[in-house]
């Protein structure tokens, strides 16, 4: 039971960080209230994966450790999310407008987002897997990193010691695309499995 209870607010602390630290960063951006609330989640979400790329950039490069960048992203994450939530606050309320009904092409554009995600879903899940090599490649690369609490600086494949930076040519995506390391934080932080 204490195990059910410990797991159930792990998960809700993950929910929390999941809609929170985008929520605000977005406010930090786009406190006035002039945009759509899903917008601003969204452009906070993007605001956070580009936090990360500028954090993670410098301690791939000097080869730092994963656990020291993991507390300093989370740290600005979280003073940025609040500063944003806190200037949000400072403006006035705006009465909501009332909510249109969806026009027939808003219509057809989410019926076709619904099926090409059930499509998605059931592929992934009947059809047992993804079928790219990237997805295989990706877990490795965020569990070698959890294991050994070094950014890019082991070959997932081998587990021996492989340089990434002196290899740029060759593993550009991956060096710059760094989205394996992003879920491997929260995984980290909230004592989750990256798969």
């Amino acid at each position: 039971m204490a195990s059910a209870i410990f797991i159930f607010f792990r998960v809700l602390a993950l929910a929390a960080a999941l809609v929170l630290l985008p929520w605000g960063m977005g406010c930090l951006f786009l406190h006035k209230g002039e945009f759509d609330g899903g917008f601003v989640y969204l452009f906070g979400m993007c605001a956070l994966f580009t936090g990360f790329e500028l954090l993670y950039l410098p301690f791939f490069v000097i080869g730092r450790g994963f656990t020291l960048m993991t507390a300093l992203f989370f740290v600005l994450a979280t003073i940025a999310a609040l500063a944003g939530l806190f200037l949000r606050s400072k403006q006035e309320k705006r009465p909501r407008a009332a909510k249109k009904p969806f026009s027939r092409r808003e219509r057809i554009f989410t019926i076709v987002f619904a099926l090409v995600a059930l499509w998605q879903i059931l592929r992934s899940v009947l059809g047992g897997g993804t079928w790219n090599i990237d997805d295989g490649w990706y877990l490795a690369l965020a569990n070698t990193t959890l294991y050994d609490n070094l950014i890019m600086r082991t070959d997932p494949l081998t587990g021996e010691a492989f340089n990434y930076f002196a290899h740029m040519g060759e593993y550009s995506s991956y060096v710059f695309s760094p989205w394996p390391l992003f879920w491997a934080m929260f995984a980290k932080l909230f004592e989750f499995s990256i798969t």
